[in-house]
C-alpha cells in the first residue's frame, strides 16, 4: 500500500480483503496510518473496484473468497500534500 501523490488531492491506493468490501462504500470515512507520520489521518473512500484483484481458477469456496482483495482509493486530507509519493500506509478495518 502506498500514498500516490496526485496533482490536486493526495490519495492512498490499498487492497481491501473481501470480508470487508461490504463496508467500503464511496464517501465513507476511514482512518489511515502513514509511515513516518505520528497521528492517523481521516481519509474518505473515493472508489472501490467491483472486480477482485485475485480470482481463483476453480469454484470458490468460502475460504477462497476470503483471499480476494479489491483495489480501493482513499482521498487524504490537505495536511498530507507535502508527503512524497510511495509512502506505505495502513487502514483500520472494522
Amino acid at each position: 500500500m502506498a500514498i500516490i501523490q496526485a496533482n490536486s488531492t493526495p490519495y492512498a491506493r490499498v487492497y481491501v480483503p473481501e470480508p470487508y468490501k461490504a463496508k467500503m462504500a464511496a464517501g465513507t470515512k476511514i482512518m489511515v496510518r502513514i509511515d513516518g507520520v505520528e497521528n492517523e489521518v481521516a481519509g474518505i473512500i473515493r472508489w472501490v473496484s467491483v472486480e477482485p484483484a485475485f480470482t481463483p481458477y476453480r469454484s470458490m469456496s468460502e475460504g477462497d473468497r476470503s483471499r480476494l482483495v479489491y483495489l480501493t482509493e482513499i482521498d487524504l486530507p490537505a495536511s498530507t500534500n507535502a508527503l512524497p509519493a510511495g509512502i506505505p500506509v495502513q487502514i483500520k478495518l472494522r
